[in-house]
């Protein structure tokens, strides 16, 4: 790792009755790093995009090989690869919308009414509002939170945590947040409970050539 954040982690874990571990996932090199630190006794998520999506242009990075994810679900991890996030806007993407149509029929469903958006959708206010408030990296913990919604066993009232491992080349710290577990349907009714966020100290530099995820 380029930072401290596992030795944050593991303070933020003894502070909060951990559940398991959510992290972004592309070739597998923080998933690896996090399970060979913390070991058996949690649940672990590994959370990303598929090749394909690089493919149809969705997406920057490679996204998850069929090596990768048979190689990390052999290490105990549940793996969630979806095209799309409810947070990466990608118009031609049709799980994008089915994203954006699930937060709003949960807004409709918790406060009675539906929302208009016009221009825009209501995922995209939402993460924006996030990482305005928040910051980038929060922004992408909650966005893992959601994406681990796609397993309806993880339990929802119990913390997990979810981290952001900015590029190598970035000099963003790293960030892991104490959170519960939703998706884009139950966001209005459920949202992500959010209990601790807690940085690394500022990154070394480049550290590699290998991808940061």
């Amino acid at each position: 790792m380029r930072t401290n954040i596992l030795d944050v982690a593991a303070e933020v874990a003894q502070r909060w009755p951990t559940r398991g571990f959510l992290v972004p996932a592309n070739t597998g090199t923080t998933a690896r790093e996090v399970h060979a630190r913390f070991g058996p006794g949690f649940e672990y998520v590994a959370l990303g995009n598929p090749t394909q999506s690089h493919e149809k242009g969705f997406v920057y990075h490679s996204g998850m090989a069929g090596a990768t994810r048979a190689e990390l679900e052999a290490l105990g991890y549940r793996v969630v690869l979806q095209e799309v996030s409810a947070f990466q806007p990608a118009k031609d993407s049709p799980v994008f919308h089915e994203h954006a149509a699930a937060m709003e029929e949960s807004y409709a469903e918790a406060a009675g009414e539906r929302v208009e958006v016009t221009g825009t959708t209501l995922s995209w206010v939402v993460e924006r509002t996030i990482q305005a408030l928040h910051g980038e990296q929060v922004k992408t913990c909650v966005e893992l939170a959601l994406m681990a919604g796609a397993l309806p066993d993880l339990e929802r009232d119990a913390p997990y945590l979810a981290f952001c491992t900015p590029s190598r080349w970035s000099d963003a710290r790293d960030c892991v947040v104490a959170l519960t577990v939703s998706s884009p349907a139950e966001f209005f009714q459920s949202p992500p409970s959010i209990f601790e966020i807690a940085y690394s100290a500022p990154p070394a530099g480049p550290q590699d050539t290998s991808e940061s995820t």
